[in-house]
């Protein structure tokens, strides 16, 4: 399965702007949903795939979803922004590319990479040079917002 990322509106199905009800049956059209059912804690805003991806649907003061937060999954999901396989690709190489389209600041030692123009940042939670340590070679999240989220 193949998830767009179409900066400023939305990852896939779910819009920035949208409530959190019509995010939430969003959430229930992408392939390998979990209902609660198969859920160990159920999280208004929040859905799980059996990939092992997860979203979430952060809702600001006016109750509209004002950021979507999508986790890498283990397999068969690719989440794509332009042309670029965010979580299949090593996170160098998405940083490389990324930069042939925009501008990007990095930070925390190069675990976060945020292109401010299109409101993005991309995640991980060390750096790692080896395939090997997954977690630190390839970026874990990526955050969709609206203007203001940050501030």
């Amino acid at each position: 399965m193949i998830i767009d990322v179409v900066p400023p509106d939305r990852i896939g199905p779910i819009t920035l702007g949208m409530t959190i009800d019509d995010a939430e049956a969003a959430f229930r059209t992408l392939e390998g949903f979990q209902g609660a059912e198969e859920s160990r804690v159920p999280v208004r805003g929040q859905a799980n795939y059996d990939s092992g991806m997860s979203i979430h649907a952060h809702v600001g003061s006016g109750g509209l979803v004002n950021a979507i937060e999508v986790f890498r999954p283990h397999r068969t999901v690719s989440l794509r922004l332009y042309d670029i396989d965010v979580f299949g690709l090593p996170a160098d190489d998405v940083v490389e590319r990324l930069r042939q389209y925009v501008e990007t600041e990095e930070e925390e030692g190069g675990c976060m990479i945020v292109a401010p123009s299109l409101l993005i940042a991309l995640w991980r939670p060390f750096v790692a040079s080896d395939e090997s340590d997954e977690q630190g070679f390839f970026m874990q999240s990526l955050t969709l917002a609206r203007p203001g989220y940050y501030d």
